[in-house]
């Protein structure tokens, strides 16, 4: 080659470095620059959880009442901290196992209350942790924004009722055909409680009942055999129907929404799960034991409505629950009085226990028996501008006005955010993590004295007014990694050197999707060969990268990966040259070479030779040139973008890390974020990776001491075809210790992105995706015996 050629490759060289400072400019300018994202917002009421500690009828019944005060209180769960003296008869309950405190664990998790109210002031049980952040005294139910006069922290159901009034019924000639009554509670004594958490009861110094009678004819009803034999479904309003105006209630589930419960209306444990299942959503037709029979042609006409078509072959039924107190043979009789009332006995269903409030399984496998989603009041869509993470997003207030002291009344909002702003920020955050709650707290602030918090899908904003602008910023994916790692006692420190080393080689490529020209093994030989600061011909270059090629096209498939190293400068190409004068040979880029060239060694300029048969020929540079540095964090780029890929792209990523204990330090390699579009929750996965060599014992015992704290996905990435018999028996003790673990070889690096889709739907999966992975590269590494053995089953397709 001549040195014109030189010169001619020199010029083109440069042309395209300066496309390549360009577009990294135009990559730069645009992180900088503002985004849009579309953030949906639900406007609703306080979802309050008011704990108890013992069945007190005096305490239930202020509980009900207060409700009955709140825009949406019948919705708001009750939880009975002693459940000692709860009755539980029949045959279902001899197989449950779970116990008291579970229930009412799961039974929060269901609701996801933004408020705990400590209603009896009493400590808060231990397996209720995750909760502190959100529980306050009874004295957090009042507050005195002016100093001169207290009112209810929760907007109240008043200004609703007066809409209502003021829009529909005022102007009537003739009575409404609803009738709107409240019950004589103090009739009947052993039923007071129930009649109180079955319609509803204002309290004393209230005065709902006077505003009932005023402006919508409110009638005193007496609970007695004539009104219940006369009762009909669409005739009365009572004051716990009420707090649900201007709310659109979502049921638990698409089947079994609609339910008879039996029940004792003089067992307080009976009456809080009749209070809880319909603030879930359900449709509840109650049966008190000792009177059902006086309910017959409601029930009846309840039954004829709970059977609808879901699609041409699917209807519903009309579930007939007993109460944890009923035994089966009343259970039973009251399925006979049904059907003696003329029901079909096939859209009849006789079920032996209260539904369970428990969320997905581990596995996340088990569909739950209830589903639960916020109520909807006012539902607003805005496009919010950020600049560097911050943005101000407008939020409506609900539909009433909102006048005098119900201005100061909290409501809130749920917050869902439809992107993000850039790829190191996240407004998904890990749900049920009081340090996350408190991030999030710090970067969503609404008006008033209660906190943000993360929900199952977004971030819940508890706010007053008609209409206000709240400032936002979305946390950074690291700052969240630090909230996770701090609810598990661990400190996050910093970005460690390879993580650094990381992230300069993804920021070299343009992206994480570029670096998988790394997947092809050539590649990763030639960057471990020129480390050592050599070079070497395009030949021998050639000839590495082909040998690990498969299909037709190989040559053009060369050319792209060549043609990828070169545009992002892993590798540089030159001229291998001698000096005239010290005898030396050295390398020199194509920007080197002129007419003339300097001697690296002895510094003598001298006249480019005539290049007879030269030929290119190839170094590394930059980090790249870092022997022995960048294996590791290979695979860790090449885990990460497995990982990405196979997840849809659904994950955000902090790279490697160092942490402690506050003992011990540890390291590790990466963290993933992931959540899917409308997917409760996110999953966590802390990956440790090795090139070839096996873990260590000081990494083991750090690893699986994080899995234990943090209840993270654990993956184990290799660069290797196996994992060593020492690494697969340290995986069986993990799970054996019930951890969550994810094993990627060398196969699930490699593979091109095709296959990774291919991969992922040869099983018929319904769960998350996350797990999905785990139960097939656990079956893939450990084998089939030990994934059954800890029933990680799985339903691969067969070809």
């Amino acid at each position: 080659m001549l040195a014109a050629d030189v010169r001619s490759s020199a010029q083109l060289q440069t042309k395209t470095a300066g496309l390549i400072k360009r577009s990294q400019a135009g990559f730069r300018l645009k992180t900088m620059s503002t985004q849009a994202l579309q953030i949906n917002c639900n406007t609703r009421p306080v979802r309050l959880a008011f704990l108890v500690d013992k069945p007190d009828p005096s305490t239930l019944e202020k509980v009900f009442e207060l409700n009955t005060l709140l825009w949406g209180g019948i919705l708001n769960p009750v939880v009975v901290l002693d459940g000692s003296t709860r009755k539980q008869v029949g045959r279902h309950y001899i197989l449950r196992d779970s116990t008291y405190e579970q229930e009412q664990l799961w039974l929060l998790q269901s609701f996801d209350p933004d408020i705990l109210i400590n209603y009896s002031n009493t400590l808060l049980p231990d397996y209720l942790a995750q909760f502190k952040g959100r529980t306050f005294s009874l004295e957090a139910m009042r507050w005195n924004p002016w100093g001169t006069q207290e009112i209810i922290s929760f907007l109240e159901v008043w200004p609703f009722l007066e809409q209502h009034w003021r829009k529909e019924v005022r102007f009537l000639q003739k009575p409404h055909q609803t009738k709107y009554g409240h019950i004589d509670v103090d009739v009947f004594g052993p039923l007071r409680t129930f009649l109180i958490a079955r319609f509803g009861n204002y309290p004393k110094d209230s005065y709902g009942n006077v505003v009932l009678d005023k402006h919508f004819g409110g009638q005193l009803v007496t609970y007695d055999e004539s009104f219940r034999k006369s009762l009909s479904l669409d005739e009365w309003v009572f004051p716990i129907h009420i707090t649900t105006l201007q709310l659109d209630v979502h049921p638990p589930g698409t089947l079994d929404n609609h339910m008879f419960f039996l029940l004792d209306p003089e067992n307080m444990f009976d009456i809080v799960d009749f209070w809880n299942l319909r603030a879930a959503g359900f449709r509840v037709f109650v049966l008190p034991a000792s009177h059902y029979q006086d309910f017959s042609d409601a029930a009846k006409l309840f039954a004829e409505r709970s059977v609808y078509p879901i699609n041409e072959n699917v209807k519903t039924l009309a579930e007939i629950v007993k109460a944890r107190s009923i035994d089966d043979s009343q259970l039973e009789e009251a399925g006979k009085w049904l059907m003696s009332l003329g029901t079909n006995p096939g859209h009849l269903s006789l079920k032996g226990w209260v539904p369970m409030f428990r969320n997905w399984g581990p596995d996340h496998t088990v569909h739950p028996e209830i589903q639960m989603l916020p109520p909807t009041g006012e539902e607003t869509s805005e496009v919010v501008v950020f600049n560097e993470g911050h943005g101000t997003l407008r939020v409506s207030g609900p539909d009433c006005e909102l006048r005098g002291p119900h201005s100061l009344q909290h409501w809130a909002t749920d917050i869902l955010a439809l992107g993000s702003t850039d790829e190191k920020r996240t407004f998904r955050l890990p749900w049920l993590h009081p340090e996350c709650d408190a991030l999030t707290n710090l970067r969503f602030l609404g008006i008033g004295q209660f906190p943000s918090r993360v929900s199952r899908h977004g971030i819940v904003v508890l706010t007053r007014g008609d209409r206000e602008n709240l400032g936002i910023q979305e946390p950074q994916t690291t700052e969240v990694l630090r909230a996770y790692l701090k609810d598990g006692g661990f400190t996050y420190l910093k970005t460690s050197t390879p993580g650094l080393t990381t992230e300069r080689i993804i920021e070299q490529l343009g992206g994480l999707m570029p670096c998988a020209v790394f997947k092809n093994s050539g590649v990763r030989e030639i960057i471990d060969t020129l480390s050592r600061g050599a070079n070497r011909p395009y030949i021998w270059v050639r000839e590495i990268i082909f040998k690990s090629l498969t299909g037709d096209d190989k040559k053009q498939e060369f050319e792209r990966i060549l043609s990828s190293l070169l545009m992002t400068k892993v590798l540089r190409q030159g001229f291998e040259l001698q000096c005239e004068r010290c005898r030396q040979h050295d390398w020199y880029h194509l920007t080197d070479l002129s007419e003339h060239f300097t001697c690296k060694k002895c510094f003598r300029i001298q006249q480019v030779p005539h290049l007879r048969g030269g030929q290119w020929r190839y170094v590394v540079d930059g980090l790249f040139r870092l022997k022995g540095k960048v294996a590791g964090c290979l695979t860790a780029i090449l885990s990460l973008l497995f990982l990405e890929q196979f997840l849809s792209h659904e994950a955000k990523y902090v790279s490697s890390f160092d942490y402690s204990d506050g003992t011990t330090h540890a390291e590790r390699d990466f963290a993933l974020l992931m959540s899917g579009f409308l997917q409760e929750d996110v999953d966590v996965v802390i990956g440790e990776c090795k090139s070839l060599s096996e873990l260590k014992q000081n990494q083991r015992d750090a690893v699986k001491r994080l899995g234990e704290k943090t209840g993270a996905y654990l993956a184990f990435c290799t660069l290797s075809e196996v994992f060593t018999p020492d690494d697969k028996l340290f995986f069986e003790q993990l799970l054996v210790a019930r951890q969550k673990l994810i094993l990627l070889t060398r196969k699930h690096l490699e593979m091109p992105y095709l296959e990774i889709s291919k991969y992922r739907h040869e099983s018929r999966w319904i769960g998350r995706k996350v797990e999905l992975i785990s139960r097939l590269t656990i079956r893939e590494v450990l084998g089939d015996e030990v994934a059954d053995k800890h029933r990680l089953h799985l339903w691969v397709k067969k070809s």
